[in-house]
């Protein structure tokens, strides 16, 4: 797959036509916004939308396919690389599990199913997540910026998709990710 999707890049030309001082690529945050930008650079293109988005689509599923077995994905022209990584958990930063805490309080104070019915309380316990399923590990999705200049002002949120994926992955499959 990987290798049909680069023939396709490849065949396709891009030049850098921009004056100095230019935006090269503005608001290309979507597969539509890409398809435009394509197309008004090379509106002698025969490629349609649908097709655009098609090779895209199936690009970034199996980059995430191939991320998720473990492996560091090295983005072209000195981008990065993509990969998952593995922390501890800091115990003084756990993250709150608001279900089991309304839960908590509900059958303490008996206010009902909603974490507004306490808000007048004080010392009230909380629940945390202690992601004992990971033996107390987290795993979250990690860009390694390139070389290129400027590149720290971007910043990488995966879909809640892949996220989701990672879960499924680490849960069910009970794979182990190396530590950064």
């Amino acid at each position: 797959m990987f290798q049909t999707i680069r023939k396709m890049m490849l065949e396709t030309k891009f030049k850098s036509e921009y004056e100095k001082g230019e935006h090269k690529y503005k608001n290309l945050n979507s597969l539509d916004a890409s398809y435009k930008f394509y197309k008004e650079k090379y509106p002698e293109t025969k490629m349609d939308k649908r097709l655009y988005k098609k090779i895209g689509e199936a690009f970034f599923k199996e980059m995430v396919t191939y991320v998720l077995k473990g492996n560091k994905f090295k983005i072209p022209h000195g981008l990065g690389i993509f990969s998952i990584v593995k922390r501890k958990v800091n115990l003084k930063k756990l993250k709150i599990d608001w279900k089991s805490t309304v839960e908590l309080w509900d059958k303490k104070w008996g206010r009902g199913v909603d974490k507004y019915a306490y808000k007048d309380l004080t010392n009230k316990p909380l629940v945390k997540y202690l992601n004992e399923h990971s033996k107390m590990n987290y795993y979250r999705w990690f860009w390694e910026r390139g070389r290129i200049k400027g590149i720290k002002l971007y910043a990488f949120k995966p879909v809640r998709s892949v996220t989701k994926e990672l879960n499924r992955v680490i849960v069910e499959e009970n794979r182990d990710f190396l530590k950064k």
